[in-house]
């Protein structure tokens, strides 16, 4: 059995070993070529500090990026208010939608072709910010994400296999497939109340690439408010042919590819990464 090792700052490696199932071996597969892309950020460290902290840091993120957009084109109208306003954080997702582009559709972007690269990278950035804003807000738990900026997202998983392995719980130290769609789940849709979405814009999760999480708490998904979002709505799920709640494409499956070795006790294994906010390298054994 393969394990991955990731290295918090520059003393502390943690290992994972990787599950033995199809989807841990597609993921596998793709880790392989990763090198071929830079990594986004090796800084995405959510919920290690006080609430305090992690709402001060989102709310930077997402100002930073509203200036360098608006600097260059004034797309963003409505003004600040917090990042406890959900609705303002649900136009600043559309924004990106909208400008950027759902994941195939950005040969077809005028504007996004036409704007500097720093603009490019600040609006990637804000939908990464507002998910950043949405997560500290809501008193989110530990969770470290990996990206790799540019690696195709062309490969879909298959329905037999989601359903076989898909799971709607997390666990502490699992690393779980990455959302890599542009757009929103059902799951999203439930949790943020969107009033901003487009028909285009909900996209249930079935590509997948090298990107990955690691969640340090448990946490079962909350169906039960799931379904009635779906009920409530569900002359729009008709109308994309999702005649069922069980359906794969919006069960809020996670795809777990590994898990974390026996190691220090939770709060301090936490207490360690939280002083090493930094990915350093990763790589399998």
């Amino acid at each position: 059995m393969a394990t991955m090792t990731v290295v918090f700052g520059t003393d502390f490696p943690v290992e994972f070993d990787l599950d033995n199932h199809a989807i841990a071996d597609l993921w596998f597969e793709k880790m392989q070529i990763r090198n071929r892309w830079p990594m986004d950020d090796d800084r995405r460290f959510y919920g290690f500090g006080t609430t305090e902290q992690e709402c001060a840091i989102a709310e930077k993120k997402l100002r930073d990026c509203i200036e360098t957009i608006n600097s260059y084109q004034t797309i963003i109208e409505r003004a600040w208010t917090s990042i406890y306003d959900q609705d303002l954080l649900n136009y600043l997702h559309s924004i990106f939608e909208r400008f950027h582009g759902l994941l195939d559709q950005q040969h077809n972007n005028d504007w996004w072709r036409q704007a500097p690269e720093s603009v490019r990278k600040a609006l990637a950035d804000l939908n990464i910010s507002v998910h950043r804003a949405e997560h500290a807000s809501r008193g989110g738990r530990p969770r470290v994400v990996c990206t790799w900026f540019g690696m195709p997202k062309d490969k879909e998983l298959e329905p037999h296999l989601m359903s076989k392995y898909g799971r709607t719980a997390y666990e502490f130290g699992g690393v779980y497939l990455n959302y890599v769609e542009i757009g929103k789940t059902l799951e999203d849709l439930t949790k943020d109340n969107d009033q901003y979405i487009s028909d285009d814009a909900f996209q249930p999760f079935l590509r997948y690439s090298a990107d990955f999480n690691i969640r340090f708490y448990d946490e079962m998904a909350d169906i039960a408010n799931m379904y009635r979002y779906y009920e409530k709505n569900k002359d729009f799920f008709l109308s994309k042919n999702i005649p069922r709640f069980d359906d794969h494409r919006v069960m809020p499956y996670r795809y777990r590819v590994a898990r974390i070795k026996d190691s220090l006790d939770r709060m301090s294994l936490i207490a360690a990464i939280a002083s090493r906010q930094h990915i350093t390298d990763i790589y399998f054994s």
